[in-house]
């Protein structure tokens, strides 16, 4: 997109102007809720992507919280432990407990090393055309909000999840965590309102105890009543 450069100049210098690192403008709206740094919030993002580009969590970054952040992908693990090195990086497919309890590990598919759109699901990638295959270590949600509870203090913020296929089955023991984040980002494909109401995820998150409160783009927002 080309800007008439005057007019993006006199943008610019009118202080009205606001950046932003998400793919959909999901940090314009954790910005509306949380707006003072601090210390005593962390983040749990799975499929991370990277520190910047795309990111759901630079925005809480920038502001003083620290969490963890998990990809498949060891290039990105290597960003993230170059620009956030005091937050637990994890290069870890994210999969369902009873999954993680059989294997150790998982194909994960993409088609060069920082992919938005790689998976470790076989009918994703299979549709995507993702030819690249690497073996990597997997393991349960359950298991990374427990060590983020363990390391870091005070209360469980945001968690972002964006795995490409597998994200319903990552969060189905959301009543066992040691604690619950107080707002979730989820991607889910779904062409209406209507899509995302009837799908698993919504389910499992409603049951738990959180309301459907946006969406943007492909994420679906969900923020834990009376939390």
């Amino acid at each position: 997109m080309k800007l008439h450069k005057i007019r993006a100049l006199k943008t610019l210098l009118s202080g009205a102007a606001r950046l932003h690192f998400s793919q959909y403008g999901e940090d314009v709206l954790l910005h509306k809720r949380f707006r003072k740094p601090s210390t005593e919030h962390f983040y749990v993002d799975v499929g991370a992507h990277h520190p910047y580009h795309l990111s759901n969590t630079a925005y809480l970054w920038t502001l003083g919280w620290s969490g963890v952040n998990v990809d498949a992908s060891s290039a990105v693990i290597a960003a993230f432990n170059a620009s956030r090195p005091q937050d637990l990086n994890l290069q870890a497919a994210v999969v369902s407990e009873e999954a993680a309890a059989t294997s150790s590990s998982i194909t994960f598919y993409s088609s060069k090393d920082i992919d938005n759109c790689a998976t470790c699901d076989p009918d994703v990638a299979r549709e995507r055309g993702l030819t690249q295959t690497t073996t990597v270590p997997c393991t349960s949600l359950t298991a990374i909000v427990e060590q983020a509870h363990a390391r870091f203090p005070g209360r469980f913020g945001f968690l972002n999840i964006d795995i490409e296929g597998l994200d319903d089955q990552v969060i189905q023991n959301i009543e066992a965590w040691p604690q619950k984040p107080q707002i979730v980002m989820v991607e889910i494909y779904g062409t209406t309102i209507p899509d995302v109401l009837g799908t698993r995820t919504y389910k499992l998150l409603t049951d738990a105890g959180y309301g459907f409160t946006e969406r943007l783009g492909h994420t679906a927002v969900f923020e834990l009543l009376g939390g």
